[in-house]
């Protein structure tokens, strides 16, 4: 177990040495037991573990010391762990088992510890309590190490608690770590700890518990064995998981890697025990069973485990004699599920590591849209050697489509199917500056063509292209350049925003439409043609439609169309009521009809405003807190002009 520490620009990990020094003290009651028995944790995570000693949080030095220290922990342990006030502030209940009592998992301790983040109160009483439920039921005496920067926060008194739970028969001894506390906080901490049959151990600052270390660490003998497993090939050592387990039990205890250069080596309470190794340089990942090793105080076991050497597997697909990218799966003999796969590359084929055995081989060509394949089976692969396999595709052609307009490229869709086949193979779009490129295996092909350019998506097929091995067919596919369509709706000469719709010559359903504004047309590309166009005024209620019929686009030119709408007129009215205006609902209709066209609300501040066509209209006024209705019939609207209408109560 090491010490680190620095002196001048001093640094030392404080708690590290408290730990150590709880459990390293000869003849202290309870310290030596450590080895032989369980171990509790309590940390303190409360807010002010943020504090700063020497320059570092005490929650950091915390976590970097417990982390060291359980790396040196005897794998027999049972080791358990209780924190307080890392989940929510000012809660006296925030206490957490964060891991049971149980076979030591150093993995899993370290990264519990790493993960608390002070938040805050210090219920030490709490937290005792519940360790000591825990251990009611156990006939071994447990180890109790508290870390603490304080008191208690919440009501309780630790000190009496420890005691009437010793008193009534809890088998634990208790050492207590304070860690930069006031004498006030010590003196609570040092009753605890001799309440609980331990020791107190004071952390004030680096260079104080550096002298304090030196009087009182040494290195207890350590009562167990330790077991060296070691996993070859051939004889030689490779890298591997060992797993540690009691005898006849299913969970492992712990695990450790043996490598090439050093066994998997742990330290052992007196007993026996089972290993399991797994290889996972193989993608079987086989595994041997070692049971029934006993390790005894003092000795060193030894055991050597010899797995099958394996062979390799070099997978080279080919196309016109080069490498190429594929992808590379390897199939126990007869099986349908592969066991492992990988990519070959330009540059280096797939290559496995595999257990002596039949295999079978399935490749994939993802170059081309229709990922051909190629099985070979009945490979068998030998311990020790290596195996080597060509496997040849056929070389594709390349098929470049180019659509155009007027002689000039432009973006379309281009859809490859396999000849008379329906369903399109793969696709692409081209663009102004590239044709739509594909790499096809040798055969016949058919193209289709779609410009969505223009409303219409006209569509050109083309048939039977033929694609030879390492060969570039070129296809130029013509479209019928398109034509434009402005069309600018005015009123009294003004272009205003309507809705346009276009529609072939003579057909309902329209084929596409736009808005017109106040700045500009609408503005259609269309295929050469005859087209009826309907623009709509949303602008008035009535909502009135111009159509045009007739109108012929050629390819290459501009057809403009003005549509001329009536201009509007303004109606405004004031509901009024003792010489005030009032808010009423006020309807609008043509004159004589019962149905309303429109309606708004007035206010005591503004009128209810229409835009109306020219014409005749009614008006009816409503006053709902009273339910009298106000009508006034034959009110003219003309273009360009405001009628202004009062509506008396």
């Amino acid at each position: 177990m090491s010490i680190r520490c620095k002196i001048g620009g001093f640094r030392l990990s404080i708690a590290f040495f408290a730990i150590t020094a709880v459990m390293m003290l000869a003849g202290v009651a309870g310290a030596t037991k450590i080895q032989e028995g369980n171990m509790m944790f309590i940390l303190d995570a409360s807010g002010s573990m943020w504090g700063q000693v020497e320059g570092k949080a005490k929650i950091a030095i915390a976590k970097e010391v417990l982390a060291e220290l359980i790396e040196e922990l005897p794998d027999g342990l049972n080791v358990g762990l209780v924190a307080y006030g890392h989940r929510r502030k000012g809660d006296c209940n925030d206490v957490e088992e964060l891991v049971p009592l149980g076979a030591l998992d150093k993995q899993n301790l370290i990264k519990k510890i790493k993960a608390l983040s002070p938040r805050g109160k210090t219920p030490i009483t709490l937290s005792v309590k519940i360790t000591a439920e825990k251990l009611k039921t156990l006939e071994d005496e447990t180890t109790i190490i508290l870390v603490s920067d304080g008191k208690e926060t919440c009501e309780g008194d630790p000190c009496a608690l420890v005691k009437e739970l010793r008193e009534s028969g809890v088998r634990f001894v208790m050492h207590v770590i304070g860690f930069d506390v006031t004498a006030e906080e010590r003196n609570q901490l040092e009753c605890i700890a001799g309440a609980g049959g331990g020791m107190y151990y004071a952390a004030k600052n680096a260079g104080e518990f550096q002298m304090a270390a030196k009087k009182v660490i040494k290195q207890p003998e350590f009562k167990g064995g330790i077991l060296e497993v070691k996993a070859t090939k051939n004889g030689k050592p490779f890298t591997a998981w060992v797993y540690l387990h009691r005898s006849g039990e299913r969970k492992h205890m712990t695990y450790k890697h043996s490598t090439e250069k050093r066994p998997a080596s742990f330290k052992l309470l007196p007993g026996v025990y089972d290993i399991k190794l797994r290889d996972d340089t193989v993608p079987e990942k086989p595994e041997v069973n070692v049971k029934g090793l006993e390790v005894k105080a003092g000795e060193t076991l030894e055991r050597t485990v010899e797995f099958t050497e394996e062979g390799f597997l070099e997978v080279s697909p080919m196309k016109a004699g080069k490498l190429f990218t594929a992808w590379v799966y390897i199939h126990r003999s007869g099986e349908k599920k592969h066991l492992t796969y990988k990519h070959s590359t330009e540059k280096r084929p797939a290559s496995f590591k595999l257990l002596p055995g039949v295999y079978d081989i399935k490749l994939r060509d993802d170059t081309v849209p229709e990922k051909p394949v190629v099985n070979v089976k009945g490979v068998e692969v030998k311990a020790g050697e290596t195996v080597e396999r060509i496997v040849e595709f056929a070389g594709e052609g390349v098929l470049e489509v180019s659509p155009v307009k007027a002689g000039k490229p432009f973006g379309a869709w281009v859809y490859i199917h396999r000849s008379g086949e329906k369903k399109h193979l793969t696709y692409k779009h081209s663009t102004e500056k590239r044709p739509a490129s594909f790499k096809l295996l040798p055969g016949v092909y058919d193209i289709k063509v779609r410009d969505d350019s223009v409303p219409e998506k006209p569509v050109v097929n083309v048939k039977g292209a033929e694609i030879k091995a390492g060969e570039t067919v070129e296809r130029i596919v013509e479209f019928a350049g398109e034509g434009f369509l402005e069309v600018s709706p005015v009123k009294a000469g003004e272009l205003f925003g309507a809705w346009v719709y276009i529609h072939r010559s003579d057909e309902k359903k329209h084929l596409t439409y736009k808005r017109s504004s106040g700045k500009k047309p609408a503005s259609f590309k269309l295929l050469p043609g005859i087209y009826d166009i309907k623009v709509r005024d949303d602008t008035v209620p009535e909502k009135p439609v111009v159509s045009v019929k007739g109108l012929e686009v050629k390819s290459g030119e501009t057809l403009e169309r003005t549509v001329a709408f009536t201009e509007e007129g303004f109606l405004d009215v004031s509901p009024v009521k003792e010489g005030k205006q009032f808010a009423a609902w006020v309807y609008i209709h043509r004159s004589g009809e019962k149905k309303h066209l429109t309606y708004k609300h007035a206010t005591e501040r503004r009128p209810a405003s229409f835009k109306l066509l020219p014409g005749v209209y009614d008006i009816k006024v409503k006053d709902k807190p009273t339910k009298s209705v106000k009508e006034i019939r034959d009110i003219t609207i003309e273009s360009g002009e405001t009628q202004t209408v009062e509506a008396a109560f």
